[in-house]
């Protein structure tokens, strides 16, 4: 396993134990909803829907825990990595279907984002960023700069995947309100 500077290893971490932490409590907190969203991915039989709706959050939960611990954080960032592999999966199952219309289930109800290639491709980068948190940090000293520029780097991540997840989600009403300007 490559080793890499442990600030750049535990940014990936953090950030990544950040993202499943509020994945998995957008999904509990509208657990109807996100079983609806799995269920429109049709890929399940229906009968293991709420079954695999339970377990995916808890799953989300222990990444983000277990991302936190050195002692488990480069099994957290491989299960990370295979998880959002499955959901970029999922996606791009369903756009070749050509099911656009489904709620990629990321986010819970307040932000429904229909699935669309930005998705997959922002799951790959987001595998990448579970890679560079699986490898083992180079045994340094971290002085108070490493802690300042590991935070930096999680809430700067944070604040650009809100931020393109926004632009996401709002693509498809700015294609209809070009649309509807663009009408005689």
């Amino acid at each position: 396993m490559p080793t890499l500077d442990p600030v750049i290893v535990l940014a990936a971490r953090y950030a990544l134990a950040l993202l499943f932490l509020t994945a998995a409590l957008g999904k509990l907190r509208h657990p109807s909803y996100f079983r609806g969203s799995l269920r429109e991915y049709a890929l399940l039989p229906g009968s293991l829907v709420p079954l695999v709706a339970s377990v995916i959050p808890l799953a989300e939960l222990a990444i983000a825990a277990a991302a936190l611990s050195p002692a488990t954080a480069s099994s957290a960032m491989v299960a990370a990595g295979g998880l959002l592999g499955v959901y970029a999966l999922a996606m791009a199952i369903n756009l070749l279907r050509g099911r656009r219309d489904i709620d990629c289930g990321c986010t819970g109800p307040a932000m429904r984002q229909t699935l669309n290639g930005w998705l997959v491709i922002r799951n790959g980068v987001l595998i990448a960023i579970a890679l560079i948190g699986a490898a083992i940090p180079v045994a340094r000293g971290f002085g108070p700069i490493d802690f300042f520029v590991c935070g930096f780097a999680v809430a700067g991540g944070a604040i650009l995947y809100a931020a393109v997840n926004q632009l996401t989600a709002n693509a498809p009403h700015l294609e209809a309100m070009d649309a509807y300007m663009e009408q005689p």
